[in-house]
């Protein structure tokens, strides 16, 4: 069985405002990607209501360090909002108002593959590395994985801030 040293547990960003859904959407697709991770979608769904909308996405990208580590960020993000329409600089636009909330997850996964398992000697032989070998080696793993969680938390909440402080802007020119 793979082992999973969880680094990250739950740790979430919330905003209420105007927000580009899809911008969120491609700044963390653009991120994943200039990090190096795979991108997988779990969960996409989105609920239409009379007055509203609500989205929820899992996205659970992984990157693979070695033959034996990998490392995986869960994201998962519930959005309800409304779809309205600003003019800036008398350009009509479409944005959503409303509450988007960001949960972050990291691990270390280590024999993913699950290649250290098919003997009871290499699973002996696998928790002596683990233990004294790649003890160093895990703790710069860990690391890494949390600056790299840590970053893509911060770009996300400074995404939404962005909109907060221009908020009071076009929140003057809403039209509907």
């Amino acid at each position: 069985m793979a082992e999973k040293h969880t680094i990250i547990a739950g740790d979430k960003v919330s905003y209420y405002g105007l927000f580009e859904l899809k911008e969120l959407f491609s700044l963390i697709n653009s991120y994943f990607k200039q990090v190096g991770y795979d991108k997988r979608v779990i969960t996409n769904s989105q609920q239409v209501f009379d007055n509203h909308k609500s989205v929820f996405v899992e996205f659970r990208p992984w990157k693979t360090l070695t033959d034996y580590v990998q490392f995986e960020i869960k994201l998962k993000i519930s959005a309800e909002f409304e779809d309205v329409e600003i003019r800036v600089d008398d350009i009509p636009k479409i944005v959503q108002k409303g509450e988007v909330s960001c949960q972050f997850f990291a691990a270390v996964k280590t024999d993913y593959e699950k290649s250290w398992e098919q003997k009871a000697e290499y699973f002996f032989l696998r928790t002596l590395f683990n233990k004294f070998v790649y003890k160093t080696k895990m703790t710069e793993w860990d690391g890494m994985l949390k600056q790299q969680t840590a970053h893509l938390k911060a770009e996300i909440s400074s995404f939404l801030n962005m909109n907060r402080f221009t908020e009071e802007h076009k929140h003057r020119n809403l039209i509907k």
